[in-house]
């Protein structure tokens, strides 16, 4: 398949980055109304922030985006998740509630509302739309520990026991998940990453799990984060 010249010039420019960072650049740069470099730049800005605990940063920042480019739904996402750190969560689900009116069955808006729901009291609501979410992605370790959660308060423990017993069986998928992440940050010579998601993933594994020896191995070949 030929490149047009505009793929090739963004091709160029996530040639130097991470592989997290230039896919999510990537979905940015191909949305219908897509932001201008100031926006992108602003929305890094953002993330840095939040990721850094300055919340009020991080809220004023994507507020800005969000209303100038209302299509940038990892900004509006982004608030969101600002604005629960925040303990504003009526805010936070006013947003999640548009963004997937906008954007039905946006997975990371629905799980971040379902959240929400549990902070706000309504275990009903968030209970509702854990099921919902299960009846399109029945294996996600992330809404079964929710649900777990939800049965847990309601003294609902044989529930709680089958939710989390469920979740757990996607420990290895999860591993699989980091051991190819550790992979991609090797062949960038990324090797501090690569040591860190290689190890993470091994606390994953069980015991008896025909991943481990392998993962053990390349973990030896390690040292200070760097091949031997």
């Amino acid at each position: 398949m030929k490149l047009s010249r505009k793929q090739r010039r963004r091709a160029l420019i996530l040639l130097p980055l991470s592989a997290a960072a230039s896919i999510l650049i990537f979905i940015i740069l191909n949305l219908p109304d897509e932001p201008d470099e100031t926006e992108i730049e602003l929305y890094f800005r953002a993330v840095s922030a939040y990721e850094a605990g300055n919340l009020e940063l991080a809220v004023r920042l994507t507020e800005t985006l969000s209303k100038g480019t209302p299509s940038f739904f990892q900004a509006r996402l982004l608030l969101a998740k600002a604005l629960f750190f925040s303990d504003r969560w009526d805010e936070a689900a006013g947003i999640l509630s548009r963004l997937l009116d906008d954007f039905e069955n946006y997975t990371e808006a629905e799980i971040w509302l379902m959240r929400t729901s549990i902070q706000q009291g309504d275990l009903q609501a968030a209970g509702f739309r854990g099921e919902n979410m299960l009846s399109r992605a029945p294996g996600d370790p992330r809404v079964l520990g929710m649900l777990a959660r939800i049965a847990e308060t309601e003294n609902d423990y044989q529930r709680a026991i089958e939710y989390y017993s469920r979740a757990i069986l996607f420990e290895e998928e999860l591993a699989v998940n980091r051991i190819e992440l550790a992979k991609i940050y090797s062949s960038l010579l990324n090797h501090d990453e690569a040591f860190k998601h290689l190890e993470k993933s091994l606390v994953l594994l069980s015991d008896d799990s025909p991943l481990r020896p392998g993962i053990i191995s390349l973990l030896k070949n390690y040292k200070g984060g760097e091949p031997k």
